[in-house]
């Protein structure tokens, strides 16, 4: 892996500008992570005001982060291991399933299958979504495991929110999401 690295980063680029892309990336990385814990912690505690802000980001961060990881697969990765220099996108993963999961904690679903199904759908789009670019990993097993459950971890969170209706989410009438 290390060898494909320096192959993409190019031969005719100085190693300052390889550790500037790196250090670059890393940046990127701390700030698409605050950005979710700080959605996150919006979405459960922030009040009526911050939950659609925070949901929609929250639902949407993911998608930036699988953009990365394609665009720039020398530089970003998802459960990579220890000694890969790339920077790893899971933890603002992680967040953003986590973030969603917790900021729907006092609803209650009458079609827990249906939401169930729609999770799955997600949290499978997802794992395609990064298949490839996870799939050069030396320790395969557990990166699929991590993925699986951050993906389903989204999805579920995903489908419950999107189980509300907008006047719902801005009003902070979580306890019912219209079913039943």
């Amino acid at each position: 892996m290390l060898d494909k690295i320096e192959k993409d980063q190019g031969q005719d680029a100085a190693p300052e500008d390889r550790a500037g892309n790196f250090s670059n990336a890393k940046e990127l990385n701390v700030a698409l992570s605050s950005l979710a814990v700080a959605a996150a912690v919006a979405f459960s505690f922030g009040g009526t005001r911050f939950h659609v802000l925070a949901a929609t980001v929250l639902a949407l961060l993911p998608v930036v982060l699988i953009y990365f990881v394609h665009r720039g697969p020398s530089l970003y990765a998802i459960f990579k291991p220890r000694r890969d220099p790339r920077t790893d996108l899971g933890i603002a993963f992680m967040v953003c399933g986590l973030g969603l999961i917790l900021g729907n904690t006092d609803m209650h679903f009458v079609e827990t299958p249906t939401l169930l199904v729609y999770a799955a759908l997600v949290g499978l789009m997802c794992c395609v979504a990064l298949f490839s670019p996870t799939s050069q990993n030396p320790q395969l097993f557990r990166t699929m495991i991590g993925l699986l459950l951050c993906a389903g971890a989204f999805g579920w969170g995903l489908a419950a929110t999107c189980g509300h209706t907008p006047r719902q989410l801005c009003t902070g009438e979580l306890h019912d999401n219209g079913a039943g």
